[in-house]
């Protein structure tokens, strides 16, 4: 990346908005170059022990500024962009089939991504609670299920969409099975979804989802709100034990879930949408995005598919996003968001991978994050859980690492740099036990030539991660840095800031 000296930035056709957009990824960037003289390169390629260092930049270049902290994002290692195209050249012994596995490099608590917990209202939850007919729920708890005599409400649970009761049999304390309601403001549409999907797995596949006993999507129901009654699967959230878990027992974990999506993927349909009922049979119907509910989209009209191409669902989602970032700005100026728009939506012709395009298409879970997998005691997958806004979606979607593989929160104090940087180097190990679980996985089921094709698109998903977050992501939430690095892998060996500058010098 060419730098701009100081004396030449005023001449440079930057908006505002565009320097302000980096200067703020990092409240101490000036702290960061005048107090730190040399910064080591994080050896994420792991090909290459040796550490680099470079110094960061001794004058006030804003441009130097942005090459330099840009040098630390988890996809660069020094000046140069590291690709994670291919995970064969980086941590190779971890994916060989041995039980010798390394511990991980140990990490600073502080250095962790942030637990997956969500914020409840409770005075709202207490209100909406009212609502609901709980006595009425037992009564028809204790007709449908297996128990002698009457049922009682247990503990309440959450999940990002949805409030799960405990139903506890009078003669046991242990809960067998839940009643699932809809959050506040959640329509009924992703409950009805989720429980076709849920069964649909569950009748077409081996995998430990819950068994649906009864539900009513209607609103207007007798119990108040729509339900669904289910059974209670054993084990605990992968989210709860991960960070205590040793690296033997990861790998583990990391290869069933690699068995869950190749399971999966056998799940196929010609379009990408979600189930819903129709004349009360299933079918596929537009797509459930979360960012529905949120400010913006909700009040977006379009239509969300069904797709029948993988170009057509990126661009809608894109679109909408388009869409909701005018109703929330009232304006269709080029801002800096609507650029990054317009170049995703130039992008998803290069990230629709061209032999799946038109499909086939399989069921997904909404991502694959830690809370969505139980485990018993000796680390065995006991049930996969929370199928709220799971969707019909791409294959090479479907055959990413888990989302906790990778790091998208490249925010982080100067302080905190190096244990990031051991973090960032875990996530490789995880993505490439991942891989080696998706091709033995594979292997067993498909025959040896689909293990290798499905390692492949393992292998290529690291940037298509990066684009899905970032055009899925909630237009107020774009993150300036991801789209730099993603369009400097689409352009190879151009200049961004130059690129940015005559942008803005044409309008």
């Amino acid at each position: 990346m060419s730098g701009i000296s100081p004396d030449h930035l005023d001449d440079q056709p930057f908006s505002t908005d565009f320097l302000d957009a980096f200067d703020d990824i990092d409240r101490n960037i000036r702290s960061l170059i005048d107090n730190q003289k040399y910064l080591g390169s994080p050896p994420l390629s792991v090909a290459s022990t040796a550490s680099i260092s470079r110094p960061a930049p001794e004058n006030d270049d804003e441009e130097a500024a942005v090459a330099f902290l840009c040098s630390a994002l988890p996809h660069y290692e020094g000046p140069t962009p590291i690709f994670y195209d291919s995970l064969d050249s980086a941590l190779d012994a971890y994916a060989k089939e041995t039980e010798d596995v390394p511990e991980e490099e140990s990490v600073e608590d502080a250095a962790w991504e942030c637990v997956e917990t969500s914020q409840v209202d409770d005075d709202g939850l207490d209100n909406y609670q009212g609502w609901i007919d709980f006595e009425l729920v037992m009564e028809i708890a204790q007709k449908i299920l297996p128990v002698d005599g009457a049922c009682t409400t247990g503990a309440r649970s959450e999940t990002d969409y949805m409030l799960v009761y405990e139903i506890v049999p009078a003669d046991s304390t242990e809960a067998l099975w839940v009643l699932q309601v809809p959050r506040p403001g959640v329509p009924a549409r992703v409950l009805e979804s989720e429980i076709l999907t849920v069964t649909y797995v569950g009748q077409n596949s081996g995998l430990p989802v819950p068994v649906v006993w009864s539900y009513d999507f209607d609103p207007a129901n007798s119990v108040g709100v729509p339900y669904a009654i289910m059974s209670k699967l054993p084990g605990v959230s992968l989210a709860k034990s991960w960070y205590t878990m040793t690296a033997l027992q990861k790998r583990s974990a990391l290869a069933q879930i690699a068995d869950v999506v190749v399971q999966l993927s056998q799940l196929e349909f010609p379009l990408i949408g979600s189930l819903r009922l129709e004349d009360n049979l299933p079918t596929i119907g537009p797509v459930l995005d979360p960012r529905q509910i949120e400010d913006g989209y909700c009040d977006v009209d379009m239509q969300y598919g069904p797709f029948t191409t993988t170009i057509d669902y990126y661009r809608a989602m894109i679109n909408a996003s388009s869409a909701a970032l005018q109703i929330l700005d009232g304006t269709t100026g080029l801002s800096l968001d609507q650029i990054e728009i317009a170049q995703y939506l130039d992008m998803s012709e290069h990230f629709a991978c061209t032999a799946y395009n038109q499909g086939p298409f399989a069921v997904s879970l909404c991502n694959f994050d830690r809370h969505h997998f139980l485990f018993n005691s000796d680390f065995r997958l006991t049930g996969i859980v929370d199928w709220s806004f799971s969707a019909i979606k791409p294959l090479p979607t479907l055959l990413q690492a888990p989302s906790f593989a990778f790091d998208d929160t490249p925010r982080w104090e100067p302080i905190l740099l190096e244990p990031r940087n051991a973090y960032r180097r875990n996530l490789v190990r995880y993505r490439q036990w991942f891989k080696a679980g998706v091709q033995k996985s594979a292997w067993a089921l498909l025959g040896k030539s689909t293990s290798e094709v499905f390692a492949e698109l393992v292998n290529s998903g690291y940037w298509r991660y990066k684009f899905e977050s970032e055009i899925m992501e909630h237009v107020r939430y774009s993150n300036p840095w991801s789209f730099r690095a993603i369009w400097e892998h689409i352009h190879k060996g151009e200049d961004f800031a130059m690129w940015f500058a005559s942008l803005r010098a044409d309008e």
